[in-house]
């Protein structure tokens, strides 16, 4: 189980917090940085990890406010996430959302399960998981291109929670965000489709080239080739979520790029992504972007987007 829940030595003068528990393989080892969230960091990490388990352990979570991204180094292991069960390879990260119920455990045969680490406080880091399309998800399969930068950060962040630099906390956040931002482009970038099934693919791209529909998932089985019940399988499979919200963000993600690179109406962008009117579209927008289309793009174009030079300016 995580070291969380295993008994403390702490460092009082370092104020690190250092757990171990034997395993078949070996030890748990975590970094405490501060009890105290801090809110004005965009990510507050507060322990940084890694474990070794062996084979038959298990950890049923129960609801708490904090969240927590692992990632798999070696050997196997399952996450349930109410009815849903995830089979964890190496290379596959998966993310805990706060007030989330779950159990995590090695795989049946599995004899070890290695992984790496982060738990952070919720508040912010709520509001950057929707932002960022990741508050449904539950894994994320990176890439082998991908996967080497992902480590790395993982293990800056090993260094920085153990070391304690000058302003540590300022830079666990930024590379907790940076961890965020890459997992986040991993579920919309071409590596990761490139290891679809031939079932998603064939959704995935009849989605995207009609992103003016509102097929039913009915429809989408049917194009897929298989029933609605196998094919919400596969996605919460692949994806970490349900057909219907992975379509969802594919839309909200396509509205952000319209909204922050051209001056088109909110109600145009609403209606070529299918939405039957404007009210629709934002109610579904903020709860996935937790801001208004209008509030998103004055953001976005504050921070200079690349808005297309002499497109009109026709916001309403």
């Amino acid at each position: 189980m995580t070291a969380l829940h295993e008994p403390a030595h702490r460092d009082e003068q370092g104020g690190q917090l250092h757990r171990v528990r034997s395993t078949t393989r070996g030890d748990i080892e975590m970094y405490g940085v501060d009890y105290r969230p801090d809110e004005h960091l965009p990510v507050d990490v507060y322990i940084v990890g890694r474990s070794a388990w062996g084979a038959g352990e298990s950890y049923d979570r129960h609801p708490v406010v904090e969240s927590d991204i692992e990632l798999t180094l070696e050997g196997k292991g399952v996450l349930e996430v109410g009815k849903e069960s995830h089979e964890l390879l190496p290379g596959d990260v998966f993310i805990v959302r706060p007030n989330e119920r779950l159990r995590y455990s090695t795989a049946p045969g599995a004899s070890v399960w290695s992984k790496v680490f982060i738990d952070f406080y919720g508040g912010n880091t709520t509001v950057i998981l929707k932002q960022l399309g990741l508050l449904d998800v539950s894994v994320v399969r990176v890439s082998a291109a991908s996967l080497p930068g992902i480590r790395q950060l993982f293990d800056d962040m090993l260094v920085i929670a153990r070391t304690k630099p000058l302003q540590y906390r300022d830079r666990l956040s930024e590379k907790a965000y940076a961890l965020l931002l890459a997992l986040s482009h991993e579920t919309l970038g071409p590596a990761h489709r490139a290891v679809m099934p031939d079932v998603i693919q064939r959704v995935v791209t009849y989605v995207e080239a009609h992103l003016d529909l509102m097929p039913s998932v009915q429809r989408l089985s049917h194009i897929a080739g298989c029933s609605a019940r196998h094919l919400n399988r596969h996605f919460s499979r692949h994806f970490g979520m349900s057909i219907h919200a992975w379509v969802t963000r594919t839309k909200i993600r396509h509205a952000c790029l319209l909204l922050a690179r051209t001056h088109s109406k909110i109600g145009e962008i609403a209606e070529s992504l299918g939405y039957v009117d404007q009210l629709h579209f934002t109610k579904v927008f903020k709860r996935v972007m937790n801001t208004t289309p209008r509030d998103y793009r004055r953001n976005a174009h504050s921070d200079g987007p690349g808005v297309p030079e002499g497109a009109p300016s026709t916001e309403n």
